[in-house]
C-alpha cells in the first residue's frame, strides 16, 4: 500500500503525533487538530509542519487518521496488488 498526499499543508504535528488541521480560519490563532482518535484545540506556535515521509508514515501506519483524511479528499490510497485482485476477479468470469 502506498499513499498520495494531496493537500500536505493542512497536516500538522504536535509532539510527536501527526495530524490534521480541519474547520479552522486561516488567520486563527488556535487550530483544529484531528488525529482520528482525539480533536484538540491548539495554538498555532504548538505546532509544525512534518515532512512527507513523516505524513506517509503516519497514514500508513493508522487507520484513523487515513480514514480521516480520505474522507476529505487529502490523500489518494494505493493497494500494490489491485492489479492482481482485478485480474482474478476478471478471470472469475471467464
Amino acid at each position: 500500500m502506498n499513499a498520495i498526499i494531496l493537500n500536505p499543508q493542512v497536516f500538522f504535528k504536535y509532539k510527536s503525533q501527526i495530524g490534521i488541521m480541519l474547520y479552522t480560519e486561516d488567520k486563527s490563532k488556535e487550530l483544529n487538530f484531528f488525529t482520528g482518535h482525539k480533536h484538540l484545540v491548539l495554538e498555532r506556535n504548538q505546532v509544525e509542519e512534518p515532512s512527507i515521509e513523516e505524513i506517509e508514515d503516519a497514514i500508513l501506519s493508522d487507520d484513523h487518521l487515513r480514514e480521516l483524511a480520505e474522507d476529505h479528499n487529502l490523500v489518494e490510497i494505493h493497494h500494490d496488488d489491485e492489479p492482481e485482485e482485478y485480474m482474478q476477479y476478471y478471470s472469475s468470469f471467464n
